[in-house]
């Protein structure tokens, strides 16, 4: 690592110009990727709620399905029960 600073180091003795070029350029790249990666964070976080979202919905209507189901095996039962009392009609 102390080889790498001494290439900088003589890199700004001889370019000061071109090295602080650089650092300045680094610099808005580094800032660039933090405001991106605070970009894919609230993304996310807002994936994650919309995900929630939906999985109660899916919850709401598996509830609703199943009480249906229960009233429609009542109905089918009320009806079989009126069907097998009803006389029979002769064609």
């Amino acid at each position: 690592m102390t080889e790498f600073f001494k290439v900088i180091l003589e890199s700004l003795r001889k370019q000061p110009f071109q090295v602080m070029l650089l650092l300045a350029a680094c610099f808005v790249l580094y800032s660039m990727m933090q405001d991106v990666k605070q970009e894919a964070l609230n993304t996310k976080a807002a994936l994650e709620g919309k995900i929630a979202q939906v999985n109660n919905e899916v919850k709401e209507c598996i509830t609703q399905k199943e009480i249906l189901s229960v009233e429609l095996a009542t109905l089918r039962e009320r009806v079989n029960t009126y069907l097998s009392s009803a006389p029979k009609r002769r064609n």
